[in-house]
C-alpha cells in the first residue's frame, strides 16, 4: 500500500508536468496571430467531439458488420 506521501507526490508531479505542457501550448499560441489561435483552438475543439462522437458510435455497436 502506498503512503500518502507518495500519493502526493504522485500527483505533484503530474501536476507539473500538465503546467510545464501548458505553458508550452500557451507559448506556442502566443506566438501566433489572433485568426491563427482561433483557427488552432477551432480544430482542437473539433477533434475532440471528433473522438469522443467516434468512441460513442463504437460503444454502441454502428459500425458492426452484420
Amino acid at each position: 500500500m502506498k503512503k500518502p506521501r507518495d500519493v502526493e507526490e504522485f500527483v505533484e508531479n503530474g501536476l507539473d508536468k500538465i503546467s510545464v505542457f501548458g505553458e508550452f501550448v500557451g507559448r506556442s499560441l502566443g506566438s501566433m496571430g489572433r485568426s491563427m489561435q482561433k483557427v488552432v483552438i477551432g480544430i482542437g475543439i473539433l477533434l475532440i467531439f471528433g473522438l469522443a462522437a467516434f468512441i460513442w458510435a463504437l460503444g454502441k455497436g454502428m459500425f458492426r458488420k452484420k
